[in-house]
Formats: C-alpha cells, structure tokens, sequence
C-alpha cells in the first residue's frame, strides 16, 4: 500500500504540473479568443485625425511597437506623425518636392524611411525632422521594407537596392529581367529577403547569392502588396481584387479569392498597395482598400484547415476614396485613411487582461489548492 501511496502521491504531482500547464493553455486560449474578437468585430469607424481641404491620405504606417505612432503622406507631398493617442502632433517632416511612392518605419521609432517620384531613398531622423540620409536607387522605386537589423530592400526597376544603416553603405544587389513589384524581408533571417514580379511570378533571394533567386514560383495574378505572418511561415500577396496565401519556405500558392466588383477591377494599382493585415491570436484577416470601402478578407480557414479564404466583412465608412490601412498590433486597432484617419472599434470590446486573470485565479489558482491537499 506504501508504494501504491508514493505511486499514487508522485501520480498526484505529475496531475498537478498538467493541471498548470492546462490552465495556461486554457489562458492562453481565451486571450486568443478575445484577440478574435477584437480584431474580427470591427465595425465602428471613429475619426482621429482630419487632414483638412482636399488633400488625401495615400500612405499610412504604424509604428509595430509600444510607442504606437502612426506615419502617413498625403497628396500635398507632406509626411506627418501623430500619436495614436489622440490628434496631438508629434512631426511634420519638410515638404517634399515629389510625390512619396512608399513608406516604412526604421529599426526603431527614431527613423522613417522613404522613396518617392525623385528616384530617391531618404532617412529622416524623426526627433529632430531632418534628413540623415539619401540613397539614388534608381526608377520604380515602388516598395520598400526594413528589417530589425537596419538592412533597408527598396525595388528599382528590374532590380532592387539593399541599404545597411548601420554601414551607410547601399548597393544594386538584386538583378532581374523583370519588374519587381513588391519587397519583403523574411522575419526569421536577415539573409532571406520575398518579391513579387510584373509576371506574377513569387520570388525568394538568399541575400548571400543575388545572382538570381533560390526558388521562384508562379502565382495566379501579381503582386502590389507583400505582407507576413508574424511567425514567418506564411506571406499575403494581393492586387486591387484578388489576394493569395503562400507557404514563405517553399513559396507554393496555397489558396487564393478573388473579391469586389468588375467595376473594382478598374481600382488603381496604387489603392491596393495600402493594404494591411491583421494578424494576431487566431486570425490572419488581409485589410485591402477599395473605392471608399475596406475589404478583409480571412485567410485563418485556410491555415487552419486548408480552406478557401473568404470575405470577412466590407468596412463602410469614408465618403471619398481609401487609398490606405495600417493595423496597429501592440493595441489591435485597424485604422484606413482618406481626407480623414478612421479607426475601427468593436462593438463590444472585451477586457483581456481581466477576463484573462479572472479565468487563472477560478481554474489554476483553485486547482493548485486541491491538488497539494491530495499530496498530502
């Protein structure tokens, strides 16, 4: 009976660790669930900024961390930064001389990169709204992305320049015979770098060889707009109407959904390229401008299940044209952009660390006080 005891006592430990790791994950499943909630059900759209006049907001960026400012352009040429806060102006950047092309933050919240009509790739130092630096990098400069290792990808025509901040040093590395549309860098290595083609081709550079791409994959349409996964495994490529999922290590199309009008397929390229994705807890939902409406469309069914994609919901909000969203991932909020920034809000957003605590302390604090009295 003894042994039967220690076995039943150390049978007892063993439950209890389980019992924990349970109520964690249980914890960790009810976060996700709210997340869900959070970022599926918005329907509310609330103004935070007005530009003003007849000037619209073509591109809009968020700042992926706690500081949680938001950068965008508008067609007066201008940049702005504001704080999600509120309508509090943290920089205006100098005017610019030529149209922006494309937006993206830096390794942190000190610097903003961009390109426009000039041929050019400029650093701004944002605390003191001044240019750091500039790159000549060639026509077509259409997207640009920067990665934590402050190595900057900019497409130049048939090609592309990678810039290091940390060096100064820029260079033509990638050369190709055809157009590259879109630029992204891989999150798990600074060695691997994404692109999309005017020949709907999926392209993928070890940045080690550049001569030419370690795999190259063809897709049903092109590609304006390159997004990934947080965890790296899965890139969204998408055009005004249609939008892609693709494994990021073997570049095969998993599934694809074509969305919108036929009066959509005449949406400028450009709109597109304001798309954004919402990617948290259990939803992959791809935010794509259209005319004055935001599309999502949900790619969770198909990296769950394998399931087609589909059109979560259609967000009516602005009276003129988005042309832009942006998703804030640190206090998943959505925002799109036109002469006003609107977020989007739930219609009921739950508390997720109250519920999240509240659920601990019912089922793994109780827990662990029963199971210590059976040891004993």
């Amino acid at each position: 009976q003894c042994c039967s005891f220690m076995l039943d006592g150390k049978s007892s430990v063993n439950l209890r660790r389980r019992r924990e790791i349970g109520s964690l994950n249980e914890c960790r499943s009810a976060n996700r669930l709210i997340i869900d909630n959070i970022i599926r059900n918005v329907e509310l759209p609330e103004v935070v900024y007005e530009v003003g006049g007849r000037e619209i907001v073509d591109i809009m960026r968020i700042l992926p961390d706690t500081v949680s400012c938001i950068a965008f352009s508008t067609s007066s040429r201008r940049i702005s930064i504001r704080a999600l806060g509120g309508n509090q102006m943290e920089a205006d950047l100098p005017r610019m001389d030529w149209k922006l092309s494309d937006l993206c933050w830096g390794s942190d919240a000190r610097m903003l990169i961009s390109t426009d009509g000039s041929s050019m790739c400029k650093i701004w130092d944002v605390e003191n709204l001044e240019e750091l630096d500039s790159y000549s990098v060639g026509s077509q400069n259409s997207s640009i992305d920067c990665n934590s290792y402050g190595q900057i990808v900019v497409t130049s025509g048939k090609g592309a320049h990678i810039i290091d901040t940390r060096t100064g040093f820029g260079e033509t590395k990638i050369g190709k015979s055809r157009t590259l549309t879109a630029v992204r860098w891989s999150i798990p290595s600074k060695k691997i770098l994404y692109a999309t083609d005017n020949e709907q081709s999926m392209l993928m550079f070890d940045t080690r060889v550049l001569k030419r791409p370690a795999l190259d994959s063809k897709l049903i349409h092109s590609g304006l707009r390159l997004h990934s996964s947080p965890d790296g495994q899965y890139l969204f490529v998408n055009t005004p109407t249609k939008a892609t999922l693709v494994d990021a290590y073997s570049l095969k199309a998993l599934q694809s959904i074509h969305f919108g009008s036929a009066v959509s397929d005449s949406t400028p390229w450009m709109q597109s390229g304001g798309s954004s994705l919402s990617s948290a807890g259990n939803s992959s939902i791809l935010n794509v401008p259209m005319e004055n409406k935001v599309y999502r469309i949900d790619f969770s069914p198909t990296i769950r299940g394998g399931s087609r994609p589909i059109v979560h919901s259609i967000l009516h909000g602005h009276a003129s044209t988005c042309k832009t969203t942006a998703f804030d991932s640190h206090h998943l909020n959505l925002y799109s952009g036109s002469r006003e920034i609107l977020r989007w809000i739930p219609k009921k957003q739950p508390e997720l660390e109250n519920e999240s605590s509240g659920k601990k302390n019912d089922e793994g604090e109780g827990g662990e006080e029963e199971e210590w009295s059976e040891d004993e």
